[in-house]
């Protein structure tokens, strides 16, 4: 059998699995866990030394618990994804409680990452009951009240959405989007030693409205989801905010090993 038939196969399990998730979120969550758990020693995770350097500390039997629970979320957050993109994010409503994004004072540029559970922020942004404009690549699903803007694949719709984005916040709105996107123009700042590559789309949204940003991020919490609010980063530098991003991101991770995600990696140099 061939890896890519096993992943065929794999994200079809979790499809299937994230259809009974529909109903009984738990019920799917345990059964991703028991998949995580048989699947694990067949796979190669990382070892200490693709980790950052900062991780260093951390003895080999914390380093495998801490790459055994990173695979779990893994699938955890697939299984999420797939489910959310079949069904909506009504059905993940007792994973994330009552949260919502209303206590960002506005306007704010409110950003996250593709790590953890990101696919809940559908559910997250359902409950926030001020209209955010949510910035997507492409516009797969609604969500309910808020606006949504395609940043598309070129110059000129990225320009576009920017333009519709500082708008939104000259009016005292808030947006909601992404530090690492798949395509977007970069800027660097240092993370755990190495260039980071970032989106630029969030430090000149900042700029051209004068908006704060303010890094938000979804993580496990047993079998419920959490968001993590980082402190406000003001106007300034491109740079300087970039800067500012990184340290925040290098913070969380050194508090929970667990969560670095494959594409944060992905994105440094």
């Amino acid at each position: 059998m061939t890896r890519r038939t096993v992943r065929r196969l794999g994200r079809r399990l979790l499809q299937v699995i994230g259809g009974l998730a529909r109903s009984f979120p738990t019920a799917g969550l345990f059964l991703v866990d028991a998949v995580a758990l048989l699947s694990f020693p067949a796979i190669r995770p990382r070892s200490r030394h693709e980790l950052p350097e900062a991780f260093a500390n951390l003895s080999r039997a914390e380093v495998r618990a801490a790459l055994r629970r990173e695979w779990a979320y893994k699938l955890r957050n697939l299984m999420m994804y797939h489910a959310v993109q079949r069904f909506g994010a009504e059905p993940f409503a007792d994973l994330t409680g009552g949260q919502s994004l209303d206590h960002v004072p506005a306007p704010a540029i409110m950003a996250t990452f593709h790590s953890g559970p990101t696919a809940a922020f559908a559910r997250v942004l359902q409950q926030t009951r001020d209209p955010v404009l949510v910035f997507r690549r492409t516009l797969r699903y609604r969500l309910s009240h808020h606006p949504l803007v395609a940043t598309g694949d070129t110059d000129d719709q990225r320009a576009l959405a920017m333009h519709q984005g500082a708008r939104h916040l000259q009016r005292g709105g808030r947006v909601f989007m992404m530090f690492d996107p798949a395509t977007a123009a970069r800027i660097e700042a240092p993370f755990f030693g190495r260039p980071l590559e970032l989106a630029r789309g969030p430090f000149v949204l900042s700029r051209l409205s004068r908006a704060t940003i303010v890094p938000v991020i979804t993580r496990w919490r047993g079998y419920k989801i959490e968001v993590v609010t980082g402190q406000p980063i003001h106007v300034a530098d491109e740079k300087v905010m970039a800067v500012a991003v990184a340290r925040w991101l290098e913070a969380y991770y050194l508090e929970n090993p667990s969560e670095i995600g494959d594409r944060t990696l992905d994105l440094q140099k």
